[in-house]
């Protein structure tokens, strides 16, 4: 799609620190496609290659894409956001912010502190 090469054009140009660029990389194209597992192999596939020669550890990386996968992709047109609330017979309107709380806020907060960690190598 157009719309990806400028999204992914745009990220790659976001900021001089490669995980920051990688956070942000990640969670867009998890939001796009309103799947984790989508946007995770979008983002590696197209991406990987460059965050690695920028000098990211590939552990880093890894773990790093795998926590951001878990936060935009749970946005509510996602497909599985649907089916939960609609099982539980609720809507959006009643259940939404709890699952927005637990299943965006977190993994966008944690993504950040391994990010901050993972910059000063403290982690992995």
């Amino acid at each position: 799609m157009p719309i990806f090469a400028v999204v992914s054009g745009a990220v790659l140009g976001l900021s001089a620190i490669p995980l920051l660029s990688e956070v942000v990389s990640v969670n867009l194209l998890c939001a796009m496609t309103a799947s984790a597992s989508g946007g995770l192999s979008a983002a590696l596939e197209v991406m990987g290659d460059t965050f690695l020669q920028s000098g990211i550890d590939p552990q880093v990386l890894h773990r790093l894409a795998s926590i951001c996968s878990g936060g935009l992709d749970n946005l509510p047109y996602n497909g599985a956001t649907v089916t939960v609330i609609a099982l539980c017979g609720m809507t959006h309107k009643k259940s939404y912010l709890d699952m927005f709380m637990v299943a965006t806020v977190i993994p966008v907060v944690a993504s950040l502190v391994i990010m901050v960690l993972g910059s000063f190598g403290l982690c992995f």
